[in-house]
């Protein structure tokens, strides 16, 4: 290569470093144009439950620590929850989940913004989802049903409410193991052995406005034996 040659590769590469740098000072002050998402089926007749989808982001474009913000198509604010499923190798976030609350039907799509604002500066919706966690029992409310989730015991879930009507009550796994089966049923007198869930560990995994999600582990048991994990 010559001296001329290393020259023109040399402006060139900085030229193109400078614009990347200028696109990523860019979008960090003035966010990216709105990303929209929707159903691909156009459904107009009843309403979508909450849902969460994944959401790619060109590499540079979306920092780990940048609020995005979710509206519907008349540009209202929907209440939401974000977090990341996998980044760039620059740190920037490749994969965004977004949970949205149950919505009516005709709302045709939702358009997703990158701000320039932390998300420390997230507003608080006065109608968020809330979850306590308390020594035995961790209760999540949405407004709509209350749910309890016990941390010990063979009962998982102790109570569900709505519209502050009790509805369901212990509820439990049972296994049921029946010592013959297929053509081994005639060669003998079948018994039935009943198995209930024992919790052994309760996690909150995650706690936000819109979404909760707690990971019950356990196992079945009865006065004899434990099995089948959960």
């Amino acid at each position: 290569m010559t001296k001329q040659l290393k020259t023109q590769f040399a402006m060139k590469s900085f030229l193109l470093a400078c614009v990347v740098l200028f696109l990523n000072s860019f979008n960090s002050v003035f966010g990216l144009p709105a990303r929209k998402i929707r159903w691909i089926e156009n459904n107009k007749s009843s309403p979508v439950m909450g849902t969460t989808v994944g959401v790619p982001w060109p590499q540079g474009t979306l920092g780990a620590d940048k609020l995005v913000t979710v509206n519907d198509h008349e540009g209202n604010k929907v209440l939401d929850q974000t977090w990341p499923l996998a980044y760039w190798r620059d740190g920037s976030v490749k994969w965004l989940a977004v949970a949205i609350p149950p919505h009516k039907a005709e709302i045709p799509h939702f358009s997703l913004r990158a701000t320039s604002l932390p998300i420390s500066k997230a507003i608080d919706p006065p109608l968020k989802l809330t979850l306590e966690d308390r020594a035995d029992v961790i209760t999540i409310d949405t407004h709509a049903m209350k749910v309890q989730i016990a941390k010990s015991g063979n009962v998982i879930i102790p109570s569900v409410e709505i519209e502050d009507r009790e509805t369901l009550s212990g509820g439990r796994l049972v296994a049921l193991n029946q010592n013959l089966a297929g053509d081994d049923i005639s060669s003998g007198p079948i018994t039935v052995d009943a198995f209930e869930s024992r919790i052994d560990n309760v996690v909150v995994e995650q706690s936000g406005p819109t979404r909760a999600v707690v990971r019950v582990e356990g196992h079945h048991a009865n006065e004899d034996r434990s099995f089948l994990p959960f």
